[in-house]
C-alpha cells in the first residue's frame, strides 16, 4: 500500500521514513526536524528561525516579458480560436492580463488556465454553444 502512496520513492526510503517515530520527524511547531538536524552544521543559524513561506512560480514574471506577453495575448483571443467564445469573455481576459502585466493584480492562475484551455480546445476542435 505504501508503494501506491509514494510511487517515485524507493521502498527502502519509504520503509526507513516509516520506521522513524513521528515525534522525531516533526512537532506541531517544527517540521522537517531530521533535515534541520542534518544541515544545522552547514547552514547559517538564521535560516532555521525563518517563517515558512510559499513558493511563487516564475510564470508571473514570465508573462511580463514582451515576447511571451505577445504570444499569450494572441492565444487569449477569439481570433486564435473561437470555439470557446460562448464561454469566455475574451476582452475581460485581456483586461485581466493587462492588470497582471502592469502589476495591478496577480492573475497568473486564471491566465494560465485559460491559456492552456484555449490551446487544448483548438487542438481538439472543441466548440461550445
Amino acid at each position: 500500500m505504501l508503494k501506491e502512496w509514494f510511487p517515485l520513492l524507493g521502498m527502502s526510503v519509504v520503509n526507513l521514513a516509516d520506521s522513524i517515530h513521528a515525534q522525531s520527524k516533526f512537532t506541531p511547531l517544527t517540521a522537517k526536524k531530521i533535515l534541520r538536524q542534518a544541515y544545522r552544521k552547514h547552514l547559517p543559524e538564521y535560516l532555521f528561525t525563518q517563517p515558512k513561506r510559499g513558493w511563487l512560480s516564475p510564470g508571473a514574471k514570465w508573462l511580463r516579458d514582451a515576447t511571451i506577453e505577445k504570444q499569450v495575448r494572441s492565444v487569449l483571443s477569439d481570433s486564435y480560436y473561437s470555439g470557446l467564445s460562448s464561454l469566455v469573455d475574451w476582452p475581460a481576459v485581456q483586461n485581466l492580463l493587462t492588470e497582471h502585466i502592469e502589476i495591478r493584480g496577480y492573475h497568473l492562475n486564471p491566465i494560465w488556465n485559460l491559456f492552456t484551455l484555449q490551446i487544448w480546445a483548438q487542438k481538439n476542435k472543441i466548440k461550445l454553444g
